[in-house]
């Protein structure tokens, strides 16, 4: 990685205020910054939920086992789709890498599209956009689909890089971008394009804002369809599962403290 993305490397805590790219929000997207600025509290909550992923450690899969459970294939079909999937490649000099989706996620949301099928989905959170290209290229390999994305720009993203930057310009007419908060546009957003065949939570990943974020799509998912969480090692997904009578499947990937969480609507 270069100096100057070493340098611009995302901060945590209160660091994130002392940046160039907290100034030109705070002066350019003032009502994206306060927003954020506001969720602080809850952040820091929530973190007394973190419980890790022992405690569910019984709902622990592999890829091709995840997929296959929430698409009711045999696991080998699965483990060949997964392989097959395509995935935007990150710029290591991008200063925005580090909120880049891992690849297990990638994987699996790619093969969910293309087999489910997937005609509509909903994602929270976007960033540079590596989940959105890769469901959309998904959805242009079987000629159809639609993805609404939601994402409140980080306080570190700066307003000069564009939000889901590494979407290639052939996959945007499929794609609809609304920026502020899932609380806000999750909802109606839902409303309006029902039945949704699956919904990717990749934003906030806490306890509140995954509950929040679950119970607001719910009711939105169709018969069969499919939930995905990233940042899953705090009990909001399992205990959500078990609210609606889901069965939870959890995938670790390598190197993360943290799972990704998948079920099926019944």
């Amino acid at each position: 990685m270069s100096e100057l993305a070493s340098a611009r490397t995302p901060r945590r805590g209160i660091g994130q205020l002392a940046t160039r790219a907290a100034a030109r929000n705070l002066l350019r997207r003032p009502r994206f910054f306060l927003r954020n600025v506001r969720l602080a509290p809850r952040f820091y909550m929530d973190k007394r939920r973190v419980t890790g992923v022992e405690p569910f450690r019984e709902y622990l899969r592999s890829e091709s086992e995840a997929v296959s459970a929430v698409l009711g294939l045999p696991a080998a079909e699965c483990e060949r789709e997964l392989r097959e999937v395509w995935l935007p490649r990150p710029n290591p000099d991008d200063p925005l890498t580090a909120w880049n989706a891992r690849d297990e996620l990638l994987r699996m949301i790619g093969a969910i599209v293309k087999r489910a099928p997937v005609r509509v989905m909903i994602e929270t959170g976007v960033a540079l956009g590596f989940s959105a290209a890769t469901v959309l290229q998904a959805m242009q390999s079987r000629g159809e689909g639609h993805l609404y994305s939601i994402d409140l720009p980080a306080i570190q993203h700066d307003p000069d890089h564009e939000v889901g930057s590494a979407v290639p310009e052939p996959l945007r007419a499929r794609w609809t971008l609304e920026l502020g908060d899932s609380r806000d546009l999750l909802g109606p957003l839902g409303r309006r394009v029902a039945p949704v065949d699956a919904f990717l939570h990749d934003a906030l990943q806490t306890y509140s804002a995954q509950l929040q974020d679950f119970r607001t799509v719910w009711p939105h998912l169709r018969s069969g369809g499919i939930l995905v969480s990233d940042g899953v090692d705090n009990p909001a997904f399992v205990e959500f599962a078990r609210e609606v009578a889901a069965q939870p499947h959890l995938v670790l990937g390598e190197g993360h403290p943290s799972a990704i969480g998948l079920m099926r609507k019944q």
